[in-house]
């Protein structure tokens, strides 16, 4: 299932009380906001000490026209800072880091990634008739690298990635996640759907459940 290496925008899930503090001051000299100038960006890259995954240290999107930051509020004078390295159709990789307005530390996050192992997807069963619904495998690893279409937040504790196969959003995964502290995670719920049908839905909530190795 490739993803087209396609540079354009993608929105991230906001409610309009996330909105209304998403444009103000943190601290002096680091501004939460989505347009930002070449200095700020340098202010928030230096306080977060952003890891050099892209090429030569360089992120893509890293202009004026095109803020490689991404900002979600959360309770407790905490906010969560997204670096944007690299932009494909559909979904961004990046980095993820939770920073404290207050004490004025930040901690970034390694997750628990599950990914389809695309080598053992399977389109038929074991008398060659076509399946309705794809099987495959899937296999988790540790990473601070993330693959997402949407990040969202129910409170302090957990996060949910959304993760496309499709521009059409029906098919992908669902990664729920409780945070434990120290810049680590722990998978809760894993949903997947591998067909992309016109006849699958693109609600994750209600994609199937899956285990993984």
């Amino acid at each position: 299932m490739p993803i087209l290496n396609i540079k354009k925008r993608i929105r991230y899930l906001f409610t309009p009380a996330l909105l209304g503090l998403l444009i103000q001051s943190c601290s002096a000299g680091l501004i939460l906001d989505s347009k930002l100038t070449s200095d700020q960006r340098q202010q928030w890259r230096n306080t977060l000490a952003f890891p050099s995954h892209c090429e030569s240290g360089t992120y893509e999107f890293d202009d004026k026209d095109a803020p490689i930051l991404e900002f979600i509020p959360l309770a407790s004078n905490k906010v969560i800072v997204m670096n944007i390295c690299e932009r494909y159709a559909y979904q961004d990789r990046v980095n993820i880091f939770i920073y404290d307005k207050q004490k004025k530390t930040n901690t970034k996050l390694t997750l628990p990634i599950v990914e389809l192992d695309e080598g053992s997807v399977s389109h038929f069963d074991s008398n060659g008739n076509e399946l309705a619904s794809p099987t495959g495998t899937f296999k988790m690893k540790p990473s601070d690298l993330i693959q997402l279409r949407y990040i969202t937040t129910t409170n302090d504790e957990t996060l949910v990635i959304t993760r496309h196969y499709s521009g059409a959003g029906n098919c992908g995964t669902r990664s729920k996640y409780r945070l434990t502290g120290n810049g680590q995670a722990k998978l809760v719920e894993f949903r997947a759907m591998i067909s992309c049908d016109s006849a699958t839905t693109s609600d994750a909530t209600t994609w199937p459940i899956r285990v993984y190795d």
